[in-house]
């Protein structure tokens, strides 16, 4: 069955709990169904039906899973009374910040209900305090990450949990698709083995791929497709949001990044970038130079801070969050203005996910990502391949980029006097580049067509760092950025000074670059192993066979030993990191 709506939102039936509808309208103050709710409510809640759905960023599917699971609660309540341990739900997500924040959606409503109980199980907390937590107060509904659940079922073994879990009626799936991206397809199907088969299921995603339909042959019976569109809107993005462009030279990305925030200094905005080291780096700079503006940064490498930090930023009427695409997926913060892209992101989905963090449940919104000029056809490409049209940034004037070079000097002068700043530019820079040549459009985001000095230039560096990529000869003669023996450069923090002066005072050992290190552009040596070891296998498999292996078989085995043995020998001193 395949549904599509255009239907204007509707009130909320008459079928569901007087209180649910209460929380929904009074102290939610959500009068009228999305298309997307008006859909999914009540097919899930009435139907045995389980329901795949497909529906865009920001259109209110929260909401239109967790009202159904109430309601079933509700229902199987009347007949068959809940005890502290029955879990009649589990909610999983990919994020530990998406599933706090269905997990705060729920408590909503179960403060009002008061019949039910809950628990959330993410990274960061102590797992052994999750376990004690479940034991002595039991939940009803489980909202949890895939890694955490996986650990409590499987490493830690919890016979109580596992015992309850076959209890379950409705199982979601929320951003089903980031779940499969970030590769827990093994995890979930780990996780399906302690579920039972007679339930409920419901899968969420802002976009449809093929692992998907691999994921609904494997946890699903008799699914409903339903996909949801807004009206008037072809593309998959909310309608209310304005997409834009920007071209920028390289060295001016980041002074243009100043310039743009200044413009907007009384909104609020997420800033996307490709790396945590960027993420670091970057929110240190903005610091510098916006110290009348809260600026906060979220990556994946904040583990104890992210919720925190998440929360901070939620309850902030204006300012700046810095962050990896660990927040572009479901995340839902109220009153965003403007996202910015500084970096396009890696996969062609994350786009219209980083776009959707602004101008959700019918909100306006406007969206910004800045390009290089190789990049230019990425416009082209997002329109035809995310039906997602980009118009041209026209607030940028000549005078916005007039003082460039001041805000590269001052930059310098900051790091040339604090060597963390410093080293941060050079980890940041390096990580651009290894995320670059790791792009889905590699045909659009060519590392060969970077110009690094100016890009190195645009990251505020003192000098080219070293780096296999730029083990080229135009390389070894560039002149520093900014004129300063980078050796006296010292730390603000005393015992990280003091360690480096004992380090510099031993002897300088050499080291061979190790696999993970060498040019992810240089892959002679790595496809050459992969041919030798798939002509092994494909000797062994022979021999299986025939039970022998002919004298040609042998000599072209022993000729590729030799070619990986001369290619090892002839190695440069360009291989070698000081």
């Amino acid at each position: 069955m395949n549904s599509k709506t255009k239907k204007p939102s509707d009130e909320w039936p008459d079928f569901l709990d007087q209180t649910i509808r209460d929380v929904l309208m009074e102290k939610l103050q959500f009068k009228r169904m999305t298309p997307v709710q008006s859909v999914v409510v009540p097919i899930f809640t009435q139907q045995h039906k389980d329901v795949v759905v497909e529906a865009v960023t920001g259109s209110g599917k929260t909401l239109s899973f967790v009202v159904p699971i109430l309601e079933i609660l509700l229902k199987r309540n009347k007949n068959d009374k809940l005890k502290k341990h029955d879990i009649g739900a589990l909610i999983i997500s990919p994020t530990r910040e998406l599933a706090q924040q269905i997990f705060d959606v729920v408590n909503q409503f179960l403060t009002d209900l008061g019949l039910f109980s809950s628990i959330l199980f993410v990274g960061g907390n102590s797992i052994s305090d999750d376990l004690k937590n479940f034991e002595s107060n039991g939940a009803n509904i489980i909202v949890a990450t895939v890694g955490r659940l996986e650990d409590l079922l499987t490493r830690q073994n919890s016979a109580l949990l596992k015992k309850n879990l076959k209890s379950l009626e409705v199982l979601i799936m929320d951003e089903a698709d980031r779940l499969l991206d970030m590769g827990f397809k093994e995890s979930l199907e780990s996780i399906f083995k302690y579920l039972p088969k007679q339930r409920k299921t419901g899968l969420f995603s802002a976009t449809q791929t093929d692992e998907i339909d691999k994921l609904i042959r494997a946890g699903l019976r008799n699914p409903c497709n339903i996909q949801v569109k807004q009206k008037a809107n072809t593309q998959k993005t909310p309608i209310g949001l304005k997409n834009y462009y920007t071209q920028v030279q390289p060295e001016h990305k980041f002074h243009l990044l100043i310039e743009f925030l200044k413009m907007k200094k009384n909104l609020k905005h997420i800033v996307f970038m490709n790396s945590c080291a960027c993420v670091q780096y970057f929110t240190d700079l903005l610091k510098m130079f916006m110290k009348d503006c809260k600026i906060l940064s979220l990556h994946r490498k904040i583990k104890d801070k992210r919720t925190k930090v998440f929360n901070e930023f939620k309850n902030l009427e204006k300012g700046i969050l810095v962050c990896t695409d660990i927040l572009s997926r479901g995340i839902d913060i109220e009153d965003v203005d403007w996202v910015v892209q500084f970096d396009p992101p890696n996969t062609t989905n994350s786009f219209v996910h980083r776009c959707g963090r602004t101008a959700r449940s019918n909100r306006e919104g406007n969206a910004l990502v800045f390009l290089l000029p190789n990049e230019d056809t990425f416009v082209k490409f997002i329109h035809i391949n995310q039906q997602v049209p980009l118009q041209e940034f026209s607030d940028f004037k000549s005078d916005n980029f007039k003082n460039y070079e001041e805000t590269l000097n001052r930059i310098h002068l900051a790091a040339s006097n604090e060597r963390e700043l410093y080293e941060k530019g050079k980890i940041a820079f390096v990580s651009f580049i290894r995320a670059y040549t790791k792009h889905e459009c590699s045909h659009i985001f060519r590392v060969k067509e970077l110009d690094m000095v100016q890009l190195g230039k645009g990251f505020g560096l003192l000098h080219m760092p070293k780096m296999p990529e730029l083990n080229k000869e135009k390389f070894k003669d560039l002149p520093p950025f900014y004129q300063k023996e980078v050796s006296t450069i010292s730390y603000k923090n005393k015992s990280k000074e003091k360690l480096r002066i004992e380090n510099m005072q031993k002897p300088k050992v050499k080291r061979v670059v190790s696999e993970r290190n060498k040019s992810w552009s240089n892959n002679t040596e790595r496809k050459l192993k992969k041919d030798i070891k798939k002509k092994k296998k494909d000797l062994t498999e022979k021999k299986r066979k025939l039970n022998e292996l002919t004298e040609d078989d042998y000599k072209e085995l022993e000729e590729d030993f030799k070619m990986l043995k001369k290619l090892k020998k002839t190695k440069t001193e360009n291989d070698i990191l000081e």
